[in-house]
């Protein structure tokens, strides 16, 4: 009975997931004593994952690493 109630509540779909509308990869980091936060955009990440085949799923994020924004245009182009 418990394994009926478990399944009714967590049902076992496979399912692929983007990130939601909006979303944001942000960065915090220390350079020569300075403390600085900066963020990607653009970033895409999808999410395959099939909860009766784990060793399938799958997490890809790409990162455009030349769009950094810290918001101090020499350390972009630097970054």
């Amino acid at each position: 009975a418990l394994l009926l109630v478990a399944s009714a509540l967590f049902p076992a779909h496979a399912a692929d997931y983007v990130q939601a509308p909006g979303s944001t990869l942000t960065f915090a980091t220390k350079y020569q004593g300075e403390v600085f936060t900066g963020r990607f955009p653009g970033f895409v990440t999808r999410l395959s994952f099939d909860p009766t085949r784990l060793a399938a799923s799958r997490l890809d994020v790409t990162i455009p690493l030349a769009s950094a924004n810290t918001g101090n245009e020499e350390r972009d182009t630097t970054l």
